[in-house]
């Protein structure tokens, strides 16, 4: 009975060491994607910085001199 015993517990204490190892992957693997998609994202906004704004992502909505961009100032009515 006792050999019973101890076989059953061995298998126990095999299946829950094997658990662990499954979860700590599956939690590192996790975390790892999760950095990956942060890396990635943080690169292609740099990239869009850089490459797609027309001054460069300094100041965004403004032109060279520093003053906001002229828009339309009425909808439909004229300024007299």
């Amino acid at each position: 009975m006792s050999d019973d015993k101890k076989k059953l517990n061995k298998e126990f204490e095999q299946k829950m060491a094997l658990e662990k190892v499954i979860r700590q992957s599956f939690n590192y693997q996790k975390r790892q994607q999760s950095q990956h998609a942060k890396r990635t994202s943080e690169n292609l906004m740099e990239w869009n910085k850089e490459h797609l704004s027309p001054n460069g992502g300094k100041k965004a909505f403004k032109n060279e001199q520093g003053t906001k961009a002229k828009g339309r100032d009425g909808f439909i009515t004229k300024k007299v």
